[in-house]
């Protein structure tokens, strides 16, 4: 068979993109920016590990607020929120993929950034409600209720929150009632060995 061979020569690989170390804030901003765009576009089309990747990338990108010193306010203010936005999107992200435990961690990041973040309290009682960690959807409940007393969603959480009680109430009743059960065969089965 014939042979076909190309051969490439590199002109130039134009402005290289620079390192995370090496970033001014602007650039962070930039380059996150971007990277959550993409991010954005894949949770759109449902594409959860694509997403998830670019989130990280642009969380990674975005860097620490210690990384943001040389930059202006106001760039450190478009940083703080880039990296809340992030952040959130990788909860959601993780939400979606029902990787609950990532999920929490990326919902109390934002909070450790912006304690009052509806978007991230809303999404940790989600987390809290799909397992069966009810005192903590309580509390994250009315933390909502205190920011945001008129959120459409409170209710249905409420909802749901009391349904998972009346359901955790029913399987301890269910499972003290087997216990005793057990248990005064186990004390019957005495007194007859004893006789």
């Amino acid at each position: 068979g014939a042979k076909l061979e190309f051969k490439v020569n590199l002109q130039s690989i134009g402005d290289m993109m620079p390192t995370n170390e090496t970033m001014s804030p602007e650039q962070r901003l930039e380059f996150g920016g971007q990277k959550k765009s993409r991010g954005n576009k894949a949770y759109r089309e449902l594409k959860f590990k694509l997403a998830l990747r670019h989130y990280t990338d642009a969380l990674e990108t975005i860097g620490l607020p210690a990384q943001w010193k040389q930059g202006s306010e106001d760039t450190k203010l478009k940083l703080r929120i880039l990296k809340i936005d992030s952040e959130n999107n990788l909860c959601a992200t993780h939400l979606a993929m029902k990787s609950y435990t990532k999920a929490e961690s990326a919902a109390l990041r934002v909070l450790e950034l912006d304690a009052e973040n509806l978007k991230s309290l809303e999404r940790l009682c989600r987390v809290y409600l799909a397992g069966t960690r009810l005192g903590k959807a309580t509390k994250t409940i009315e933390k909502i209720r205190e920011i945001s007393p008129e959120n459409p969603r409170l209710s249905a959480f409420s909802k749901l929150l009391k349904e998972k009680q009346e359901k955790e109430k029913e399987r301890k009743e269910k499972f003290a009632q087997g216990f005793n059960k057990m248990s005064l065969g186990y004390k019957s089965s005495q007194k007859e060995t004893k006789t």
